[in-house]
């Protein structure tokens, strides 16, 4: 693993001094880029968790990947109540 990094780091150092070669002074675009898109990625696809617990977030990934949306049901609020009765040891009927 960590041998796999190492190579990972050469490669790209290798690469820069190759591509500031050819491109020159504007070798920021190519990195500012590749930034902006992925600002844009986190914005859309990654959810606020600002006082949300790990088993909350969990919950909500593992609805979403079985295609149910917690929009439909109030999103947090109602994982967060399942969430609170799975943990308490409650049963759902």
């Amino acid at each position: 693993m960590k041998s796999d990094m190492i190579y990972s780091i050469f490669k790209v150092s290798f690469l820069m001094f190759n591509q500031q070669n050819a491109i020159g002074a504007y070798i920021f675009v190519i990195f500012a880029s590749v930034l902006f898109i992925n600002a844009i990625f986190f914005y859309i696809y990654v959810p606020e968790t600002n006082n949300v617990t790990f088993g909350e977030t969990t919950e909500y990934f593992r609805r979403r990947s079985l295609g149910l949306s917690p929009e439909d049901e109030g999103e947090i609020k109602t994982i967060r109540q399942s969430f609170l009765q799975t943990k308490s040891g409650e049963t759902q009927v």
